[in-house]
């Protein structure tokens, strides 16, 4: 027998793989976030409204810092 005729990926699956895990791990954690966002929201939605337009507000201030650093470094 020629090692070239020996299959590596001739494994036996096992039932649990690391890979399902994984994704198994971050869609309980994505519900979990989703949960705590509406309770959030439900529990006090002017603080969850202030978060918002705040984190807006700091999103629309990188954007227009980037843009700023951007034209400084062309010389505009």
């Amino acid at each position: 027998m020629c090692p070239s005729d020996v299959h590596t990926d001739d494994r036996t699956p096992t039932t649990t793989d690391q890979g399902d895990d994984m994704q198994r791990v971050k869609k309980i954690l994505l519900w979990v976030l989703v949960a705590f966002a509406a309770y959030a929201i439900f529990t006090s939605p002017d603080q969850a409204a202030d978060i918002v337009k705040t984190s807006g507000s700091m999103l629309g201030d990188g954007a227009k810092n980037i843009g700023n650093f951007f034209d400084a470094l062309l010389g505009r």
